[in-house]
């Protein structure tokens, strides 16, 4: 509806920008120069166009006020008439006494249906929409009985029933979404009639780190992102209107944008093989009127690096050489600050063994801690740094967390725990 509302709203010289908006948001893979989305989407209209055409588009009455009222009575009718036999309560949310409305899961335009509109029945438009599905029982049953798709998501399976126009003969003509009978159902139409996807597979399994910092005296955060294998592209959009708000490419990627929640959209393309992320994103507030911490970078080597340099030397799967020495950067934002203009602070670097309960009940899993108070100039952005020398730390996998404690005010801030390997 958000988008609907957009394309009626957009005077004709502005259809390009909306378009490129459009599709920028459904683009399968930021790496490339190209959208494979608008190709794809016209090879699923070929394909639902030859398989899923209305058979009758002309008959105005199945897309009539009366017809869609007569096919919400009979699934009533139909309802009713199981509850009584007792055979298929358990099937439907306790809270309902009635079979949904087949007009709750199937658009209505004015007098004209959605199928009507684009000349496709329901199995079309969700073809359009998703792509072939990755089950389809058309085996089951003859050409009038329901039939269900399934789509296998990262949240799990997503299915959808779809039917003829209920009669009092049976069903019949063009398939319509069969209205849902529980809430987990109605979870699963609801996304796949408000929601569309790629075909497109990633199967690239990347791995990669996020880290936020406060972005000079602007009060923005940085979000940098950095990720292997290949080539990688991510993009930055609000979460109201999609906007684009901040775009990188690369091998260390720089966002920066108004503290918030966000879209994050990250693709890894190598040789071909695509990695894909869409999930949100939260950029922290950082200020100089409260304490606050950066996220923590350990970088490889014995020298104290700007964050540039520490940034751009963390190995993107945070392993390690158990030979080298390892170096950290901190940001701490907020420290109070004494009579003589300076900042006292305590440090506490936990790195605790990640080890499997046998292992911990043999060895244990004490935290190797290095703890330290420290006073410096205050500044508006104090720098932490440490390198820890070569044998400090075993070989192993660690959870690492910095703790800062302003000691005038005892105020405490921690990072959110790095996973890395020393090996």
């Amino acid at each position: 509806p958000a988008e609907v509302a957009r394309q009626d709203s957009t005077v004709p010289g502005q259809r390009k920008d909306f378009f490129e908006w459009f599709w920028a948001r459904r683009d399968p893979d930021l790496v490339t120069p190209q959208n494979e989305r608008i190709a794809e989407h016209f090879r699923r209209m070929a394909e639902v166009r030859r398989m899923f055409h209305l058979l009758h588009p002309y008959v105005r009455w199945h897309h009539s006020p009366a017809a869609r009222a007569l096919a919400a009575s009979y699934d009533r009718d139909g309802f009713l008439a199981a509850a009584e036999s007792g055979t298929v309560l358990d099937r439907y949310s306790p809270a309902r006494l009635l079979m949904a409305d087949a007009r709750d899961n199937n658009d209505t335009i004015g007098r004209t249906s959605v199928y009507a509109l684009a000349n496709l029945s329901a199995r079309g438009l969700i073809w359009l929409r998703h792509g072939r599905p990755d089950f389809w029982d058309r085996e089951q049953g003859d050409f009038f009985a329901s039939h269900e798709w399934t789509y296998y998501t990262a949240d799990g399976p997503l299915t959808i029933g779809f039917e003829g126009i209920p009669g009092a003969l049976g069903a019949h003509g063009d398939h319509i979404v069969a209205p849902p009978v529980n809430r987990h159902q109605a979870r699963a139409v609801r996304t796949l009639l408000t929601t569309d996807g790629t075909s497109l597979p990633a199967t690239l399994a990347a791995r990669g780190w996020s880290a936020f910092f406060l972005e000079g005296g602007s009060g923005n955060t940085d979000l940098y992102v950095k990720a292997t294998p290949g080539t990688a592209a991510a993009v930055l959009r609000d979460t109201v209107a999609e906007a684009e708000v901040a775009r990188d490419r690369g091998g260390l990627m720089r966002l920066t944008a108004p503290p918030g929640v966000y879209r994050l959209a990250l693709d890894v393309d190598s040789g071909g093989a695509v990695g894909r992320i869409r999930e949100p994103v939260r950029l922290p507030v950082f200020s100089w009127a409260s304490l606050g911490v950066s996220s923590l970078v350990l970088a490889p080597g014995d020298a104290l690096s700007d964050r540039a340099a520490a940034l751009e030397a963390m190995p993107a799967d945070l392993t390690y050489p158990a030979g080298r020495a390892v170096a950290t950067y901190a940001e701490l934002y907020g420290l109070s600050r004494d009579s003589d203009g300076r900042a006292r602070y305590r440090v506490r670097y936990s790195f605790a063994p990640v080890r499997s309960l046998v292992t911990r009940l043999e060895r244990g899993a004490a935290p190797v801690v290095f703890e330290f108070d420290r006073e410096s100039e205050w500044r508006g952005a104090t720098l932490e740094r440490l390198v820890i020398e070569p044998g400090r730390l075993p070989t192993g996998r660690y959870r690492v967390t910095l703790s800062v404690t302003d000691l005038p005010t005892n105020v405490k801030s921690e990072t959110v725990a790095l996973d890395i390997t020393l090996r």
